[in-house]
């Protein structure tokens, strides 16, 4: 199949329509979702900007981001608050297509992918003080795509629009790993057309994987190939964003908007919101009863800067392990102690109470598992429920808790009625 470099697949543009309403009826992980996430700061037209546009964000340690022309031969540090030019950088090459920048902490290098005169996608290095461009090695042929490295890890991943493993379509969205010595790159997960046709991916400081396609954010898991959708990317029909990357020191996301529907095509950096305020704490102990396909989740968290909540007028999403569910604003009822939720949700009868820790003597008395310190953030979350379907769930068990804007994930090694812990 013949996949025109860098093109949106028309038919994956109808899909990502019919999937965005899909995931409202809950056919992918129940979410919270936000409204339109998209601000424009400005936009992006230094003097030096080729018809390539602007293709490449990412941050290096200074307070303002660094951004590649899509030819590959100027670099330039612009003001978050006006995109102003503070200074270029020209690079020693010819004018190659080039996708993606993105600055690696632990080794001072800033990756990049150019086609040099092939058909194939070269993972390569550009040195914005020296100018030198030096091509690593071949990573395959893609139409969009984008590169992260995971803070936590320090590994570099690329997200494309690959509808499957092979990549013998586009218009879907893959996950890969890529080998910074080499270039090799190595599938891991395919979301097929499910999330439509992915265009730029970001990981946070707290490890969290974000991809957009021209619609919608979502937040996939590595490990399992899981998405929530976050939100919309409140972008114009044809618009859509080629790269995104967040600020460590705020952990803002930000995001170069290509806009493919005005004559000639412009570019715009923008602030990407709405992706919900994480705890700085959560922690917790977990029972499994397998005679009765039964959990007992107990969990202590802390909200993180700036977080509030309010059960009766947030959603509720618990995810353990494959179990998911998401309990409607307005389902909780307060009383003295806190917040209670008690029902069926598909066939799962579920009990939840969350309540403040006011008194923080009393609260580490009464729950010996937690580890977060307690603060005036500090809240206890209970859950119970049966037929969940955890039977044989294997350690350690991912456990998710949203509540509004706000979450929180982490893993524990469940105990079960057999008496030990699944491994």
């Amino acid at each position: 199949m013949t996949i025109k470099y860098g093109s949106l697949v028309k038919k994956a543009q109808t899909r990502l329509v019919f999937v965005s309403a899909a995931v409202l009826c809950s056919l992918l992980l129940d979410a919270s979702i936000g409204s339109a996430a998209s601000t424009v700061i400005g936009q992006i037209n230094p003097p030096e900007l080729t018809p390539g546009g602007a293709t490449g964000i990412t941050f290096d340690g200074r307070r303002n981001p660094l951004v590649i022309d899509g030819f590959g031969q100027t670099i330039w540090r612009l003001a978050l608050k006006d995109v102003s030019t503070i200074s270029t950088f020209s690079l020693s090459t010819l004018e190659v297509s080039t996708r993606s920048l993105e600055f690696d902490v632990r080794t001072g290098k800033y990756f990049i992918t150019r086609r040099p005169g092939t058909n194939a996608d070269y993972l390569s290095t550009a040195d914005p003080k020296s100018g030198v461009v030096t091509d690593i090695g071949v990573m395959g042929t893609f139409n969009f795509l984008d590169l992260a490295i995971d803070p936590l890890t320090g590994n570099l991943w690329l997200v494309n629009d690959c509808a499957d493993l092979r990549c013998t379509s586009a218009g879907g969205g893959s996950l890969w790993t890529v080998d910074k010595s080499t270039g090799m790159a190595t599938p891991i997960q395919t979301f097929g057309t499910s999330l439509g046709q992915l265009t730029a991916f970001a990981i946070s400081s707290e490890g969290r994987f974000f991809v957009a396609s021209p619609s919608s954010i979502y937040e996939i898991d590595p490990n399992t190939g899981r998405s929530s959708l976050i939100t919309d990317t409140g972008l114009a029909p044809l618009n859509l964003f080629t790269d995104m990357a967040f600020d460590p020191s705020t952990n803002r996301l930000y995001a170069i908007e290509e806009r493919r529907g005005v004559a000639p095509p412009a570019w715009y950096l923008d602030e990407v919101t709405g992706l919900g305020l994480r705890f700085s704490c959560l922690t917790g102990n977990l029972k499994l009863d397998e005679n009765n396909d039964a959990f007992d989740l107990q969990a202590t968290f802390n909200l993180g800067s700036g977080g509030s909540i309010n059960p009766l007028t947030s959603a509720v999403r618990l995810t353990i392990g494959l179990y998911s569910v998401t309990i409607s604003k307005g389902s909780f009822l307060a009383d003295d102690e806190g917040y209670r939720f008690e029902g069926i949700i598909h066939d799962v009868h579920l009990e939840v109470f969350i309540k403040h820790r006011r008194r923080c003597d009393e609260a580490a008395e009464g729950n010996r598992h937690t580890k977060c310190q307690c603060t005036a953030d500090s809240f206890e979350i209970s859950a119970q429920g049966e037929g969940a379907g955890l039977k044989g769930a294997a350690n350690p068990i991912t456990v998710t808790i949203s509540i509004g804007d706000n979450t929180g994930t982490t893993q524990i090694n469940a105990t079960s009625n057999l008496g030990s812990s699944r491994q």
